[in-house]
């Protein structure tokens, strides 16, 4: 089934600036490897690359919500609903490419929850704890966060934004 002009084009690009990505991450790494860089945020071609990796998470995540939208109906009509299918088995193809990159160099995401440690997360709003167990906890994840294996040790490229569970907490930003 063909992709529209439209897609296709975006795909296209999209493929072209995974390659770009690519290529500069190398780089970013290995200026980072000499002592160079800091944060991913001061990088902008891996933090352009996590992010990217992040909105196609986020994307796949709101995937049932484009269920039934009117835009894709008439694409939907025309093309058949298996191309929709094919749209969104590219994106997770262009999604695993970049995860399987970014941990070939040695990069994986902060896991979700758990203890709230000041080294991986920025706390970014205060949740009343619905239990006192779980004061100092991770309540949800706003923003992914990335660390590079170095050696025995974890240099965090990326802090997680996240709610953190906190006693008495009022809630709020």
């Amino acid at each position: 089934m063909p992709i529209p002009p439209e897609l296709e084009e975006r795909f296209t690009q999209l493929g072209r600036g995974l390659v770009q990505a690519n290529v500069r991450l190398g780089q970013v790494l290995e200026a980072l490897g000499k002592g160079g860089g800091g944060p991913a945020e001061e990088g902008p071609a891996l933090g352009a690359l996590l992010d990217l990796v992040d909105a196609l998470g986020e994307t796949f995540a709101r995937r049932e919500e484009t269920r039934g939208r009117r835009r894709w109906l008439p694409w939907a009509r025309r093309n058949g609903e298996g191309a929709r299918e094919d749209l969104w088995r590219g994106l997770a193809l262009a999604r695993e490419a970049a995860l399987e990159h970014l941990a070939a160099q040695g990069i994986e995401p902060i896991p979700p929850g758990g203890p709230f440690d000041p080294a991986l997360h920025r706390a970014v709003e205060a949740r009343p704890a619905p239990a006192p167990a779980l004061a100092g906890t991770v309540a949800a994840t706003h923003r992914q966060g990335w660390v590079r294996r170095e050696g025995s040790g974890r240099l965090v490229l990326r802090a997680a934004h996240v709610s953190v569970y906190a006693e008495g907490a009022e809630g709020g930003r």
